[in-house]
């Protein structure tokens, strides 16, 4: 036989328990909403979506020059010997060319060079005789471009 007392005891000890049990949960939702948005936004996650979308176009276009290599072989008339050595001589010709042309500006028989363009009036330093302190730190500053007429 329980007491008054027993029995507002046990209540009270069933409200605690349902109490920490309600905040377990709450705690255990909001830990969950946390975790959902921290990979939401995690930049990692969407760097791997985006890889695995690249790999996926990737597959497809392999397959794609897979199979096109297959018909371009029944389709081709010359021989594989044939189309290789003229990719081979195209390829030699290329390097040859940009050779000479490294040559050619290396010992300065290639093109010619380009002449120091001639200055405008416009392009000419300031000169004002109202302000010449800016005219002498202009021609301090500029002296050697001035004289190569480079601006």
């Amino acid at each position: 036989m329980q007491t008054g007392r027993e029995k507002e005891e046990r209540r009270e000890g069933r409200r605690k328990r349902r109490e920490r049990e309600r905040q377990q949960r709450k705690e255990t939702a909001t830990q969950s909403r946390g975790r959902r948005l921290k990979d939401m936004l995690d930049p990692l996650k969407e760097m791997k979506k985006a890889l695995a979308v690249k790999d996926r176009k990737e597959r497809r276009s392999k397959k794609k020059e897979k199979r096109d290599r297959g018909e371009r072989r029944s389709s081709g008339g010359e021989s594989s010997i044939e189309r290789l050595r003229a990719e081979r001589l195209q390829r030699e010709a290329e390097e040859k060319r940009r050779t000479q042309a490294l040559l050619d500006q290396k010992n300065g028989t290639g093109k010619e060079k380009e002449r120091p363009r001639e200055t405008e009036e416009r392009e000419m330093p300031y000169n004002s005789a109202y302000f010449p302190e800016l005219a002498r730190k202009r021609q301090r500053k500029d002296r050697d471009a001035w004289r190569d007429g480079i601006f």
